[in-house]
């Protein structure tokens, strides 16, 4: 399945840029409670994305890797509103110790695995019906483009295993680990 490939490629790509965006979410470690300051940076972080704030959304459909949705008549960011609408998640604790800290979340998302499987079935079913055969190009990608949205649309919410986002004090600076970053790409793709 050419299409589904192309898609999946373009998520992972958007699922990276989301990681970034919530990299950028370093805190200076100014007064006394740093596990405040860490549970109120990952809250206003994911707060961006359980809200679609405008400018993340933005963000996130500016790659121009997602821009390619709308080779299929996707609007990219009415794609990543219906893929991330029912995201939730919970900071079940931060512990700081010295110069390191873990915080432990707990993220609701659609499964990408999930979305993954709906798109093959559904284009696989779609390849079924001859008439796609005699579709003209433009008519081909909107139908494809149709079963993407009602799959992306048809998927419920999981919550995820507990994820430890570890910081780094860094010249007064309180910044994710890039394993940690990684940790959370799998986790937003893999559940």
């Amino acid at each position: 399945m050419v299409a589904s490939g192309k898609i999946s490629r373009v998520l992972a790509a958007a699922f990276v840029a989301l990681c970034l965006a919530l990299a950028g979410g370093v805190l200076s470690a100014c007064g006394p409670d740093h596990e405040q300051a860490i549970r109120d940076a990952l809250t206003q972080e994911l707060d961006s994305i359980k809200n679609l704030d405008e400018e993340f959304m933005a963000e996130l459909s500016a790659d121009e890797n997602v821009a390619s949705l709308e080779e299929f008549g996707i609007d990219p960011t009415e794609f990543f509103k219906s893929y991330l609408s029912g995201f939730d998640y919970r900071i079940e604790s931060v512990t700081v110790n010295g110069e390191t800290a873990d915080a432990t979340v707990v993220l609701t998302i659609k499964s990408f695995n999930e979305f993954n499987t709906a798109i093959n079935d559904a284009l696989t079913q779609l390849l079924e019906d001859e008439s796609v055969y005699t579709m003209s190009e433009d008519k081909l990608y909107g139908t494809i483009g149709d079963t993407v949205m009602g799959a992306v649309d048809g998927l419920t919410p999981v919550e995820n295993e507990p994820i430890t986002v570890t910081y780094e004090l860094i010249d007064n600076t309180w910044t994710p680990t890039s394993d940690s970053m990684s940790n959370l790409e799998s986790a937003l793709m893999a559940n």
